[in-house]
């Protein structure tokens, strides 16, 4: 009930402990992130990373993604000097951050995991669900799969489960306040035309570059583990993105759309 009434009822207090707390670690992981992509050969690229900057539109709406801004305001010509091709009705107001890194979380991930599979004394089950652990004493001793069960030896298990952390911790009796938070995203295939060059966001969407793709994506919001796409809020995303990206509207509409879960943490 605590987690669930300071989530809901956050004071500003509890909001500022709550940054002071978690921006070091953000700060961590960024750096730790750059570090391992110009370490491992090949994964700059692959990621699409780089320091492009980023345009936010401050229109008729507020909050959201729109609330965080960081940067320098510009008139709407300035704006298309940086990026031509970012909307924005004629009251829109625009925040520049030419510092913004922007790359793309799939392409990192499969990268990274073939490099370390073929660098590393490590096996990636892939496709595999955890159906249970095997506890003995203070200490994990297998895992049950539906693959078949893993001893672990004398090794430790790290659980990093994302959105799935809170259904493993309840296998081992833990609670862990991690819940499901939905999104969508639409892949826009540039088909080899013009596409952003910077990340571009408003209060509803954002858009990142994705070497020959556009991701449009947006929050849907909490509704269990179902990643199935609703026909409703993907129109929804899919009007907003036009607003955003204009020009590309034709491509934006044709369009397909997919739906996944992110960990969301009851103090986030």
């Amino acid at each position: 009930a605590r987690y669930a009434s300071e989530s809901l009822f956050a004071s500003s207090t509890y909001i500022e402990e709550k940054k002071a707390q978690f921006l070091p670690v953000v700060e961590w992981g960024i750096g730790e992130t750059v570090r391992t992509m110009e370490e491992v050969p090949g994964l700059l690229a692959a990621s699409h990373c780089r320091e492009a900057g980023s345009v936010m539109v401050l229109g008729a709406s507020s909050g959201g993604y729109a609330s965080l801004a960081s940067g320098e305001a510009m008139s709407a010509d300035e704006v298309k000097n940086f990026e031509p091709l970012v909307g924005g009705g004629p009251e829109a107001r625009f925040v520049v951050n030419p510092e913004c890194r922007i790359g793309e979380c799939v392409s990192f991930t499969r990268h990274l995991a073939a490099h370390c599979e073929q660098t590393l004394p490590i096996r990636i089950l892939r496709r595999t669900a955890v159906e249970g652990f095997d506890v003995r004493g203070d200490r994990v001793a297998g895992i049950h799969t539906s693959r078949g069960y893993v001893d672990v030896g004398d090794a430790s298990v790290v659980l990093c489960g994302g959105a799935w952390s809170g259904i493993l911790c309840d296998m081992l009796g833990l609670f862990c306040p991690i819940y499901p938070l939905k999104g969508y995203t639409l892949l826009v295939d540039l088909e080899g035309g013009p596409g952003l060059q910077r990340l571009a966001f408003d209060a509803a969407v954002y858009a990142v570059p994705a070497g020959p793709r556009l991701r449009v994506a947006s929050i849907g919001g909490l509704g269990g583990w179902d990643v199935s796409v609703d026909p409703s809020i993907e129109a929804a995303v899919r009007a907003e993105a036009k607003k955003l990206v204009p020009a590309l509207k034709d491509k934006i509409e044709r369009s397909s759309a997919v739906a996944g879960v992110r960990p969301f943490s009851a103090g986030e």
